[in-house]
């Protein structure tokens, strides 16, 4: 083993949690902490999660009804072994690290350097899946296993990518109403219709026209004021009738000659017909109001096409671009084979890496290969819900472990057990 590769040698728990009194004689072996609900796996693998770590302090680490806690944890290999102590109080929490010599220190970069990076919760990792926001927080952390000049050229593209897409989430939204608008108006107008309306009418002249006849009709109105009103004259006596009769005689005749002119103008007269130009103005109003919407219609129609194509292009660009980003993943050095990702998460062999898609076994698996890739100096990785790990998955965890030289913490949820069980083993053989 190499000198600086450490695992878990001891643990002793006292009043942490649920815990009052417990001690492992680990000996660097794997531990399956195995029982029902409520016997404290989660809490014993939190002792010594958090007296490793820098960052894993719980909120409430001191067990009901004490007003103390404590955790030691031995972290060593055959040469040398490290003694790790987190004292809590009321007033806060209180680390020291022995080491072999003796030397005590405690300083939080010291544990940081002896132990390295075994923060990455397998299951909190998992179930990120569940939320958008969470698959894309999975993308960031496998970033971090990556080149940092691959990840600016990936984030340089998905920038690219998102602008992109803000200018398609436009498009669509104008596609859409134009799909709307052209659906409907595609049920009004037909092809003849597009024909017929395309050009619309000079409502001017006609106009004009009307306005001409109008003027021309008020000569006949003059025509029929002058030789023909309604005229009553009371009777007084025949002598003043005939007289009055004698006269207009008289009078008619020196008009004869005048009204004869008149009369061949009467007879002459056409009388223009303003009831037909009226309709016919109200008939091309009509259809000219019809051309203003078969203009908008074929506008529309114009402008979703065109549209279309620019929608289209706009994908293709980014296709392009995703399509450069595979490659860059593809030759960068992800922990996990198969295991790829756009912007908007994490994909193993083509499948999203979420629970509905892939079996929890799968899902472990993968968490299971990121954790030893973060290269800690203290090789132990935590494994909640065991039980979903099938056969095949725990036997191939096992012997990857075992190879890369990880220690496996499993939790396990046996619901035929009472009582807290510690089964230690180093391989899968010790289990039969």
């Amino acid at each position: 083993m190499n000198e600086k590769d450490y695992k878990v040698q001891k643990v002793v728990i006292k009043n942490f949690k649920g815990i009052e009194d417990m001690t492992m004689d680990v000996n660097g072996q794997h531990v399956i902490l195995i029982g029902d609900n409520k016997l404290c796996k989660s809490s014993a693998t939190d002792a010594i999660w958090t007296s490793l770590s820098a960052k894993r302090i719980p909120q409430q680490p001191i067990r009901k009804g004490a007003d103390k806690a404590e955790t030691m944890v031995i972290v060593g290999n055959d040469e040398v072994e490290y003694q790790i102590e987190r004292k809590y109080t009321e007033k806060g929490s209180y680390l020291e690290i022995t080491s072999p010599e003796g030397f005590k220190t405690s300083k939080i970069a010291n544990l940081t350097s002896l132990i390295g990076d075994i923060d990455f919760n397998i299951f909190e990792f998992v179930e990120l899946g569940r939320t958008v926001p969470g698959r894309r927080e999975q993308v960031s952390i496998i970033k971090r296993f990556m080149n940092e000049q691959v990840v600016m050229q990936l984030d340089e593209k998905n920038g690219e990518i998102f602008k992109i897409k803000e200018t398609r989430a436009g498009l669509n939204v104008r596609l859409r109403d134009l799909k709307g608008l052209v659906n409907t108006e595609s049920k009004k107008y037909d092809f003849e219709d597009a024909e017929k309306f395309s050009k619309p009418k000079d409502l001017s002249e006609i106009n004009d026209r009307y306005r001409t006849a109008l003027e021309h009709n008020s000569t006949w109105t003059q025509f029929v004021n002058k030789y023909c009103p309604d005229l009553e004259s009371p009777f007084v006596d025949a002598d003043e009738i005939v007289d009055t009769i004698e006269k207009k005689i008289t009078s008619l005749r020196d008009k004869i000659t005048e009204l004869g002119d008149e009369i061949k103008k009467v007879r002459k007269f056409d009388r223009a017909d303003t009831n037909a130009l009226k309709a016919e103005y109200e008939a091309a109003k009509e259809h000219n109001d019809k051309v203003d919407q078969v203009k908008g219609y074929l506008e529309h129609k114009e402008e979703l096409e065109k549209k279309k194509k620019e929608y289209e292009k706009w994908g293709a660009k980014v296709y392009k671009i995703e399509s450069e980003n595979q490659k860059l993943i593809a030759g960068s050095e992800i922990p996990v084979e198969g295991l790829t990702f756009d912007e908007n998460g994490l994909y193993l062999n083509g499948l999203p890496f979420t629970e509905d898609q892939l079996a929890t076994s799968e899902l472990i698996e993968v968490g299971v290969k990121l954790a030893i890739a973060k290269k800690p100096k203290v090789k132990i990785i935590r494994v909640s819900h065991g039980e979903s790990l099938g056969s095949e998955i725990f036997t191939d965890l096992i012997r990857v472990c075992n190879k890369k030289g990880y220690q496996l913490f499993i939790e396990e949820v046996d619901t035929r057990i009472k009582q807290l069980k510690l089964q230690y083993f180093n391989d899968e053989k010790d289990l039969k």
